[in-house]
C-alpha cells in the first residue's frame, strides 16, 4: 500500500525480575532514544530493547481511492465470473 510512513519505536528495558518494562514510543535515531532514555532505567546495568513499529499516515484522500478501489475490484470480479460461466 502506497502511503507515507513514519518509523516508531516501543522502548523497553529489563524491569530487574526476569521480565521487561514498557519505558514509551520514540521516533528518531536509535542511539539518540537509547541515550535519551538512559536516565530512567531501573538499574545501571539494565538493556535497552528498541522495537521497530511501522506507522501508516492515512489521509482521507488515501481512504477514499482504497474504497474506489475496492468497489472496483468487486465490480471486476463480479464479471470475470459470468465470463467465466459463460466459458463453461
Amino acid at each position: 500500500m502506497k502511503g507515507n510512513h513514519k518509523i516508531i519505536y516501543q522502548v523497553s528495558t529489563d524491569d530487574g525480575m526476569g521480565g521487561e518494562r514498557n519505558m514509551g514510543f520514540a521516533a528518531g535515531n536509535e542511539s539518540d532514544i537509547k541515550t535519551y532514555y538512559e536516565p530512567y532505567k531501573p538499574y545501571k546495568e539494565a538493556d535497552i530493547y528498541l522495537r521497530k513499529i511501522e506507522v501508516n499516515i492515512v489521509t482521507g484522500e488515501m481512504a477514499e481511492n482504497i474504497q474506489i478501489l475496492n468497489q472496483e475490484k468487486i465490480r471486476l470480479e463480479s464479471r470475470l465470473k459470468q465470463i467465466n460461466d459463460e466459458l463453461k
